[in-house]
């Protein structure tokens, strides 16, 4: 009968005891504090520009229908281009994220670990 109150690997060994950081001396280490600079920077305004387009697109069907109702081509109104709009905003928000991570964030993230854990190269 197996153990199943003892955690356990595929190859019925117990893990090994791993020792990590106590979570205070990461979140004060400056590489940690910078890596969360440099986040806020670029979050902050990504997300400030997605809501505020997205809430001003509801806020114009709620208070200018008229506005919203423009007919553009056909029965293709002014609400329904903001509304595609909104999928574009976002989308192109996610791509500039992404970027800005792979460019950035992820040698910062390296170099937090590095500086916790000792350079492992």
């Amino acid at each position: 009968m197996t153990e199943l109150s003892q955690p356990m690997l595929l190859d019925g060994t117990p893990p090994r005891a791993v020792e990590a950081p106590a979570a205070r001396t990461v979140l004060h280490s400056p590489s940690f504090r910078q890596l969360m600079a440099i986040k806020r920077r670029a979050v902050v305004p990504l997300l400030g520009a997605s809501l505020a387009f997205t809430f001003g697109v509801a806020l114009l069907s709620g208070f200018a229908p008229a506005l919203m109702s423009l007919k553009i081509s056909g029965s293709f109104t002014l609400g329904y281009l903001l509304v595609v709009a909104i999928y574009v905003v976002c989308w192109a928000v996610s791509v500039a994220y992404v970027s800005i991570a792979n460019r950035a964030f992820d040698a910062l993230a390296t170099s937090v670990a590095d500086d916790i854990h000792g350079d492992r190269s």
